[in-house]
């Protein structure tokens, strides 16, 4: 655990590095061109307010998201809330996608992305391990 511990200070942020870069990749496609970002994945806007409901939903939440990762990274104190939200954020995603594999069978369209959200759980999982147990040895 004292190993463990030790390393909660890396095993903390790299998740956070990584969701950060994530959600802030997302928010700049979408923000930026959001019809060639949706069409890149069969959506389609039918309407101009449909494309500025696009920049928000797909744009703007996923930049706030990354603001609140940034901010968790950079605060030694909030790591655990930054990687329990990374958690949870991933985690209902995770949960939504298996849903829609099985309802909408796209199970070979998804398999990469679903195993890239997996990884990054099973990360933030383990550096917010890391991290209690640090708080707690402290």
């Amino acid at each position: 655990m004292k190993t463990l511990s030790r390393l909660a200070p890396i095993l903390g942020r790299i998740p956070l590095v990584m969701a950060t870069v994530i959600f802030t990749l997302i928010s700049l496609r979408f923000i930026s061109n959001p019809v060639h970002a949706a069409a890149a994945t069969g959506i389609s806007f039918t309407r101009p307010i449909g494309i500025t409901v696009g920049r928000i939903g797909f744009g703007a939440f996923p930049l706030g998201c990354a603001i609140v990762t940034a901010l968790c990274l950079i605060s030694a104190r909030r790591l655990l809330t930054g990687l329990a939200f990374v958690a949870i954020m991933l985690g209902v995603a995770l949960l939504v996608r298996i849903l829609g594999i099985a309802v909408d069978h796209t199970l070979a369209e998804s398999l990469r992305v679903t195993v890239s959200e997996m990884v990054l759980l099973t990360l933030s999982i383990v550096g917010m391990v890391a991290v209690s147990a640090r708080q707690r040895l402290q």
